[in-house]
């Protein structure tokens, strides 16, 4: 009989080793398709981010162009009416101030100083109306009354 037990134990030991081995199998199988998921979770979340980052550079590049864009139309106009209202400001400014009498060959007086002769081309009208010569106004200029 010892043969017999011999050998049942025998099949007994093999039969549990096929079940280990089936069963070690059958966990690593497991772990494989565990971990081929973490992975393929993993690289789509890498691929997402990426996305993710692409998107944002485009959309800030976008509004850099953009910003440029806007510089490029502003700045020409607001040069522009800056231009015309300093222009503006300076022909105000000079017709207040004076206003040259019409150019002839003729001859008037200094309302200022009294002096005679002076070519009216040279003569000035002041805000008050007064005709005055170049000595007159630039002395008027220069004392600050304006």
């Amino acid at each position: 009989m010892r043969a017999e037990e011999k050998a049942e134990t025998e099949a007994k030991a093999r039969a549990e080793a096929e079940k280990t081995g089936v069963e070690t199998r059958g966990e690593a199988e497991k772990q494989a398709k565990v971990e081929a998921r973490s992975k393929a979770r993993a690289e789509e979340r890498a691929r997402l981010e990426a996305e993710a980052r692409l998107r944002a550079e485009r959309e800030a590049k976008s509004r850099d162009e953009e910003k440029i864009n806007v510089s490029r139309v502003a700045i020409p106009a607001i040069e522009e009416a800056t231009i015309a209202e300093y222009q503006q400001g300076e022909k105000a400014e000079a017709k207040s101030k004076t206003e040259i009498i019409g150019i002839s060959g003729k001859r008037g007086t200094c309302e200022c100083c009294g002096k005679k002769g002076v070519p009216k081309d040279k003569l000035l009208k002041i805000d008050s109306g007064q005709l005055f010569c170049p000595n007159c106004l630039h002395a008027l200029r220069s004392s600050g009354v304006s």
